[in-house]
């Protein structure tokens, strides 16, 4: 059986899930290759940058194409990305200058497994051509969404820690529908489209969306390399990266820290309303914060980190891992945490409650605020030691080892390719 893996980036948390699922399904023998629209190379099967290998289209076409989209969406993609406030989230178009299906006609691919794929997949084109049977992975709303890859209803977190909501304009809610239209009727007639997703929760609104609801729909996990991924001792860690070695220290981990569904703004507040009585130690990773901006605590900022030993190292050195995003899916940062034997404190957001079970490996707030997640921060400031890391991590191997993960997707690659 041969898988052919479809991702737009080269970086990132959907990137890292997929291309963990792809490299542990070698290893079960499974035949691999990778489709990445970016530059990205390593030493586990066949890799082809996309971006590097299908011509864009012509300069002619793509004008064409433009004036397309004034008379389907009513404004060019350009000018409905422009009058988003540049807080907000993503938001794609389900429109490429790439066409990918030249790669796949005559080759040997049973399945076609589709990650994050904004901007490389057209889905016109490629529904229209393909006729390999197709999983779709999702990481997040947009393969069925009105564009939006996260619900917008954020706009900003102030000093304070108050919630703005963003208020969409009538033209933005007509643009969402008619991108709704679209993959709607490329979808039309398709009968090799299977969906999976990480979460219930992702599953859920992709089952009760008019673009994926008639097509049959999987929960498989995220998986974590549990080799790489394992408690090396905190007292040990602490003295590497020359941590403070006495006190309660927590971990923050994102892409982009100051995005604001990542609710970075939202921990320092919390933080900064308990330093007299709570005092922590904050290590980022993926940015830099200046000390100025968490008072009374301590704060090592480690910048961006693709060595997923040090990131190992950094889980172990903390006595927890803080997520308080105001929106996720299952995010890798959780799982990677657990398996090192480190509890999780979150808002209750996504999947985050299927894997976190409140005194067990975490502490979830009753709600998303800052009065919610204070509450969590002074709890888990008396209550710490009490988390048994041991169990914590033997529990993450039992649900979220790569080895599952790989026999889940394996089983569903074979059922449908043994159906065809």
């Amino acid at each position: 059986m041969q898988v052919t893996f479809v991702s737009s980036l080269a970086k990132g948390g959907a990137f890292a899930a997929c291309n963990r699922t792809r490299i542990a399904l070698i290893k079960r023998g499974v035949s691999s290759r990778l489709i990445v629209g970016e530059h990205y190379a390593d030493s586990f099967g066949e890799v082809i940058n996309a971006r590097g290998v299908i011509p864009i289209q012509s300069f002619l076409k793509r004008r064409i194409r433009s004036f397309e989209d004034i008379l389907r969406y009513g404004c060019s993609q350009k000018m409905h990305l422009r009058r988003r406030p540049r807080s907000l989230e993503a938001f794609s178009f389900p429109d490429s200058y790439y066409d990918i299906t030249p790669i796949l006609n005559g080759d040997k691919t049973d399945i076609i497994n589709l990650h994050w794929v904004s901007k490389l997949l057209d889905y016109e084109s490629f529904f229209k051509k393909n006729s390999i049977p197709v999983v779709w992975t999702l990481h997040d709303l947009n393969p069925f969404s009105g564009g939006l890859h996260f619900p917008d209803d954020y706009e900003s977190i102030s000093d304070e820690g108050t919630l703005t909501t963003y208020r969409k304009s009538h033209e933005e809610i007509k643009v969402e529908q008619k991108i709704i239209n679209k993959k709607q009727e490329a979808l039309r007639g398709i009968d090799n489209l299977t969906i999976v997703s990480p979460s219930h929760w992702l599953a859920n609104l992709a089952r009760q969306s008019e673009v994926f609801g008639n097509f049959p729909i999987h929960v498989i996990p995220n998986g974590v390399e549990s080799e790489l991924f394992q408690d090396v001792g905190k007292e040990m860690a602490r003295e590497v990266l020359q941590l403070e070695r006495d006190i309660p220290t927590l971990v923050f981990v994102a892409d982009s820290v100051f995005s604001v569904r990542k609710g970075v703004q939202l921990l320092i507040s919390a933080l900064n309303r308990i330093a007299s009585k709570c005092p922590f130690q904050l290590c980022i990773i993926g940015g830099h914060l200046s000390p100025e901006l968490v008072k009374g605590h301590q704060l090592r900022s480690f910048g961006r980190i693709d060595s997923e030993y040090l990131l190992s190292l950094i889980y172990s050195a903390g006595d927890a891992t803080v997520i308080p995003s105001l929106h996720d899916n299952f995010p890798n940062t959780m799982l990677e945490s657990i398996m090192c034997g480190r509890p999780v404190l979150a808002l209750p957001t996504g999947g985050i409650s299927e894997a976190i079970h409140e005194g067990e490996n975490g502490m979830i707030a009753e709600e998303k605020s800052l009065d919610s997640f204070v509450a969590v921060l002074e709890r888990f400031h008396c209550q710490y030691s009490h988390f048994q890391h041991d169990r914590i991590r033997i529990d993450a191997e039992a649900r979220y080892a790569m080895d599952i993960n790989s026999k889940a997707y394996f089983d569903c690659f074979r059922s449908i390719s043994d159906s065809q």
